[in-house]
């Protein structure tokens, strides 16, 4: 197989770094790199320094949560992406092809309709996303087809049910309150970003990408074929029901947050597989990295438009369609 380019994953990372002390100096409030260093340096209670009390809430209140939940969601869906690409070998396959996004979309919606708080929206996108992922599952198992196929097959099934659902939803809802805020989190956004979002998306993500890196070997045998994987002594049904398990989680609680982000599960595995190949052991930790630096990025470009602020699915289905076509040829030799 030929490489295109070779990036170092500590590369991508540095670049992370160097984004994330970026996005906390830009915005409406722009405050400069020097600024920021006074800010830390005075939150911290380093004598000599001192900053408003205005620009510390602005920075560790608004920016940082914000910062954090978009490098986090955009890891753990590029991650959710390879890891389904991988065991499916399929490269169209992305997050959301089992329905936790229609899923969770649902739960936000019927929640909404319902005036309940936002935690409690937050918590119903999670359970319905789950509770669509588990669906998918049952449908798969009654299926008289190969598990593969099976998987998928109900996976466009129960997204197309929660689909339908959430056009109830609409439909019911009052048009002048309770519809725009259905459609604005459906479009997602990181907008209201807090501490306790930031909480909830943490043990989440680290719990899902532990067991993807836990099981990256026996993950990388599932690419060649489940009867392959058996010679080796992998148990391919208990592999692959173990990654949905952990990408499912990655998923439904990131959507639950930031609503439905479509492309970045499905673009960045490709980039980081044309960029270093594709054993998954590698690919998983080049599309964490390179996860987080896209969504951070585009992030960053709605943060800086001062007309409005655009919804988060919307920019990354417009800017990873492109990079997406842009990538194709190569993917298909990279595959191949």
């Amino acid at each position: 197989m030929k490489k295109i380019i070779l990036i170092k994953p500590v590369f991508v990372f540095f670049i992370l770094t160097l984004l994330i002390l970026f996005s906390l100096a830009i915005g409406r409030y722009d405050l400069g790199l020097g600024r920021l260093v006074t800010i830390f340096l005075s939150y911290f209670g380093v004598s000599g320094y001192e900053s408003p009390e205005t620009y510390q809430s602005i920075v560790f209140l608004v920016r940082l949560p914000r910062i954090l939940l978009a490098v986090l969601i955009g890891g753990g869906l590029a991650a959710s992406g390879a890891a389904f690409q991988t065991i499916f070998r399929n490269p169209l396959v992305s997050p959301e092809i089992l329905g936790v996004s229609a899923g969770a979309g649902f739960g936000a919606a019927l929640a909404m309709l319902a005036n309940l708080p936002a935690w409690s929206v937050q918590l119903s996108a999670l359970v319905f996303g789950l509770m669509a992922v588990a669906m998918t599952l049952g449908v798969a198992r009654a299926a008289p087809r190969s598990e593969i196929t099976a998987m998928l097959l109900g996976g466009i099934v129960v997204t197309a049910l929660f689909g339908a659902f959430i056009g109830v939803i609409k439909t019911l809802a009052d048009p002048w309150n309770t519809l725009p805020s259905i459609v604005f989190w459906l479009l997602g956004s990181l907008g209201r970003a807090s501490a306790r979002d930031v909480l909830m998306v943490l043990p989440a993500t680290i719990l899902g990408l532990s067991l993807m890196f836990l099981y990256r070997f026996r993950v990388e045998t599932l690419s060649a074929g489940d009867d392959e994987a058996r010679t080796m002594g992998v148990d391919p049904i208990k592999i692959r029901l173990l990654v949905v398990l952990a990408a499912t989680l990655i998923t439904a609680v990131g959507v639950s947050v930031s609503g439905m982000v479509g492309w970045i599960g499905l673009v960045t595995p490709h980039l980081a597989r044309i960029c270093g190949g594709t054993s998954f052991p590698t690919l998983l930790v080049r599309s964490i990295a390179f996860g987080a630096v896209l969504t951070l990025a585009i992030d960053d470009l709605i943060r800086s438009v001062e007309v409005a602020e655009l919804p988060l699915g919307v920019m990354t289905a417009l800017i990873g369609t492109p990079i997406f076509l842009i990538l194709l040829p190569k993917t298909r030799r990279v595959w191949r």
